[in-house]
């Protein structure tokens, strides 16, 4: 059986407030979840398990691209840094 997680639970798991929550599902940015009753929204582990993953995910690919974008301007520098000094 498929374990339904609160929103505390789920905002225990993400470590993000409820309002963050909320302003995500409604954003699109976050699954939806279940609406059990009138004010009763449930997700499942799997889906939030799911979009921690995709967060992991894109943020090993902005770390990699940012570190190459950041060495590439280092290197720039450095080298602008010397062509000053041998002018001078």
């Amino acid at each position: 059986m498929t374990k339904l997680l609160t929103a505390r639970d789920v905002c225990d798991l993400c470590r993000i407030s409820r309002s963050r929550l909320y302003y995500l599902v409604k954003a699109g940015q976050f699954p939806a979840g279940v609406l059990i009753s009138r004010n009763s929204r449930r997700w499942t582990a799997d889906q939030v398990e799911a979009w921690i993953a995709a967060k992991i995910a894109a943020a090993d690919v902005a770390d990699k691209t940012f570190g190459e974008s950041a060495r590439a301007s280092s290197r720039r520098a450095v080298e602008a840094r010397l062509a000053r000094r041998s002018q001078g």
